[in-house]
């Protein structure tokens, strides 16, 4: 049997609170899209489920939208989290050569 000695428990609860914050963050992301009519996946360490305490959130724009939906979305998600304490980093599929492969929505 296996256990987990003090510093392994504080680790694991760090990182369960990092990784709500960031399912929180994600539905939000998805509401402010659903908003300007856009579609959006997460890739990275969020969708492989190997989040750790430091771990950001990777925000794939879907399609091909328009400059202004998207320049709003980006708007209203900054404004959203500016205080939140919070790194994202939002890629246009428009802009890539090819999706990643850990894509989820």
């Amino acid at each position: 049997m296996h256990l987990m000695t003090r510093m392994q428990r504080i680790r694991a609860k760090r990182n369960a609170r990092h990784r709500k914050r960031l399912d929180a963050a994600a539905q939000t992301v998805r509401d402010i899209a659903k908003q300007h009519g856009l579609d959006v996946g997460f890739f990275g360490s969020y969708a492989r489920g190997s989040t750790g305490p430091r771990s950001d959130l990777d925000i794939l724009v879907l399609g091909r939208e328009s400059s202004n939906d998207t320049r709003a979305f980006m708007r209203d998600v900054e404004r959203t989290f500016v205080d939140r304490n919070l790194d994202m980093d939002i890629v246009f599929e428009k802009d890539m050569d090819r999706r990643p492969m850990d894509v989820v929505r």
